[in-house]
């Protein structure tokens, strides 16, 4: 097996001894590649689709050994000669950010590995008030939303509408319309809630 250095090659001479006539066989081989560009990845937290796959150059057997997380699938975890790795991603439902490294090592040479990092962005929901007043009578306020996905408005006080109920990133005219109140205060929370994931925010 050709490890080191580059390709090699030569020629193999047979002469006949009586006659002193030469045929030359030439034989080439190939180093033994195993390569992997290292570059690492970032990816939003809220991806669409597959993220850039990864490329193996290989002359044997691969297989990718790293511990993989359950927001990180990895296609095909083995393979022989070249080929592709693809990565799906899941929502990040947390504020922070996380990472993984995916370890790709040779079969045959296992001391040879390569590894590229994938970080993916945590999840931004951000109300821009904290509160909304409004009068006896009917009135209208508006604040906004400040996302890296779909949301949803999932719980609305009685004697209150809001529109639009849901969208797809940040929003900043929202509307909150009170009814006219003829019995005593009333109030409660607006709660928006990242779609895909648990966070949200009131």
């Amino acid at each position: 097996v050709n490890v080191t250095g580059g390709p090699r090659g030569g020629k193999i001479r047979v002469c006949c001894r009586n006659t002193g006539l030469v045929k030359e066989l030439s034989v080439s081989q190939p180093k033994y590649e195993f390569e992997m560009a290292e570059t690492p990845i970032s990816v939003a937290s809220c991806p669409v689709g597959d993220i850039s796959p990864i490329t193996v150059t290989s002359s044997g057997r691969w297989s990718v050994v790293s511990s993989k997380p359950s927001w990180l699938t990895v296609s095909p975890a083995s393979g022989n000669g070249s080929g592709t790795i693809s990565l799906t991603v899941a929502d990040n439902g947390n504020e922070s950010s996380r990472e993984a490294n995916v370890i790709v090592t040779c079969v045959d040479y296992p001391q040879w590995t390569k590894t590229v990092k994938v970080t993916q962005s945590g999840h931004v929901l951000n109300l821009d008030k904290s509160a909304l007043e409004f009068d006896a009578f009917e009135s209208v306020r508006t604040f906004g939303i400040e996302t890296t996905g779909p949301w949803v408005i999932d719980n609305v006080p009685s004697g209150f509408t809001v529109n639009p109920m849901n969208g797809d990133g940040s929003y900043s005219g929202i509307t909150v319309t009170a009814s006219v109140n003829t019995g005593d205060a009333r109030g409660g929370r607006i709660r928006v809630k990242c779609a895909n994931t648990e966070l949200y925010k009131e």
